[in-house]
């Protein structure tokens, strides 16, 4: 039978909280409102507001990540599943473009085609690389003392 893992409903919320986060900073950033810097007005604070929640929304997200990664062994496998995943949206992201009238030249084809190695989503190309490293950064943690790893830390 195959093992299941327990769902911990602590950090689904809080997983759940940081996309949210991170979608409040997409629509702040992308959602066309701009406002004069001489002048403070309600709504221009709360556009501050939720432009602020998507970096803290993305360090919870990795820290969660890290938290989870920290126990588990690499596997080719899921590193290959993880490049096909994000390689698979990228595609089907540009056919939706190319299908509502957006012309593509040959580069941005193949940008599309490879986004991890173009860096074409900085956070998909970020985590890739955190997955690849995780086996050597649980290495280095399991290596150093509590009093190397407070002063790695708090450095």
């Amino acid at each position: 039978m195959k093992k299941t893992m327990e769902r911990l409903s602590n950090f689904e919320i809080l997983r759940i909280i940081s996309m949210l986060l991170i979608i409040c900073h997409h629509f702040a950033l992308y959602s066309g409102f701009r406002y004069p810097s001489s002048t403070i007005t309600m709504n221009s604070v709360f556009i501050q507001f939720l432009s602020y929640g998507g970096q803290l929304g993305v360090n919870l997200f990795v820290l969660i990540s890290g938290y989870f990664l920290v126990k588990n062994e690499f596997k080719v496998k899921k590193a290959v599943k993880l490049w096909m995943d994000i390689s698979i949206y990228a595609i089907i992201i540009m056919l939706i473009f190319a299908i509502a009238g957006t012309d593509f030249n040959f580069f941005e084809v193949v940008k599309n085609i490879f986004p991890i190695p173009y860096n074409m989503w900085w956070f998909a190309t970020s985590y890739f690389m955190m997955y690849l490293l995780s086996g050597y950064i649980n290495k280095l943690i399991c290596a150093l003392s509590k009093r190397e790893l407070d002063h790695l830390i708090y450095c």
